[in-house]
């Protein structure tokens, strides 16, 4: 089930394996915690003013450190060179209310034709969320009079060919050097981890692709994923929408289980590109229904449009 959903970050988006010359190309060194700006305590209530002041206030290779409790939370924003870390027992919880992710068209909550109606729970660039608390995005909480909630409400957007209006938990775009380190994201209402147009890493666990790759607006390459361990979704995945190409990437040290596949390329005429040098090693597969899948007539369901 989609609530059961976990994406566990055990390793950094820097940390990264080198295999041929399917290579991450920066100089990798072994990960520490930023030194702390400041530390917070939970409010009782809604902590989104006080995390974002001290956010907006810290000064940059520093980080904000969640200390203690239950945090909740609106959208918030992490930044450039600024992180969020997140102490051992710590959470974060996105508040399940739409109208607090909508983009000024009333449709977060909704189900229509685009889906690009709501802000994403965390927004960053160019820095990074450590340790080993959890980001919450409550997907299974109810959000409106009607019970529904997130995961029911793209569960009736994908039976009737349409797209959902729902929060991404943590959206990364036109970034260099992201980390993300130890951290435990759950429950998102959409993706868990989006990224465009950004030198780093996505690492996700979701109803769809464990790992999805893409070269919609721009090429991707140079990605390495290292040290993993996904327990449903639909794989290692490169594409469909690969327009731009994919190249140089490396998948190292993983375990698959209980996925429908395991190592995926797919795309399409409509959204086809070069797919070259990428290398997969030490790649543990069981309870798959296609280990290795070549797809060049991939259905693309989604026609929603990052910017």
């Amino acid at each position: 089930m989609q609530q059961q959903l976990v994406f566990l970050v055990d390793i950094a988006l820097l940390a990264l394996v080198h295999v041929g010359t399917a290579r991450d190309l920066r100089n990798i060194v072994e990960l520490k915690n930023p030194p702390t700006c400041m530390s917070l305590k939970v409010t009782g209530g809604d902590d989104t003013e006080a995390i974002q002041k001290v956010l907006n206030s810290c000064a940059k290779e520093k980080t904000v450190a969640l200390a203690a409790g239950v945090f909740y939370s609106r959208p918030l924003t992490i930044p450039s060179g600024v992180s969020l870390l997140l102490d051992t027992g710590v959470a974060l919880r996105a508040i399940p209310k739409p109208a607090l992710y909508d983009k000024g068209r009333r449709t977060c909550g909704t189900i229509d034709d685009s889906g690009d109606g709501c802000k994403s729970f965390i927004t960053a660039k160019g820095s990074g969320i450590y340790d080993t608390g959890t980001i919450d995005g409550e997907g299974g909480a109810r959000i409106n009079a009607r019970n529904f909630t997130w995961f029911k409400l793209n569960k009736v957007a994908a039976g009737r060919g349409r797209q959902t209006n729902s929060p991404m938990l943590v959206e990364i775009s036109n970034s260099e050097d992201i980390t993300l380190y130890q951290i435990t994201l759950v429950r998102s209402p959409f993706y868990h981890v989006y990224t465009s147009e950004t030198n780093g890493l996505t690492v996700i666990n979701t109803k769809d692709d464990s790992i999805g790759i893409s070269a919609l607006t721009a090429p991707s390459r140079y990605i390495s994923l290292y040290g993993t361990h996904f327990g449903r979704g639909n794989g290692l995945a490169i594409g469909s929408r690969v327009i731009h190409g994919v190249s140089n990437v490396a998948f190292s040290n993983m375990t698959l289980s209980a996925l429908s596949h395991g190592m995926r390329i797919k795309s399409n005429t409509l959204n086809g590109g070069v797919v070259s040098n990428i290398v997969y090693e030490n790649i543990c597969i069981y309870r798959a229904r296609f280990p290795i899948s070549l797809d060049i007539n991939s259905k693309t369901f989604s026609s929603r449009t990052y910017k």
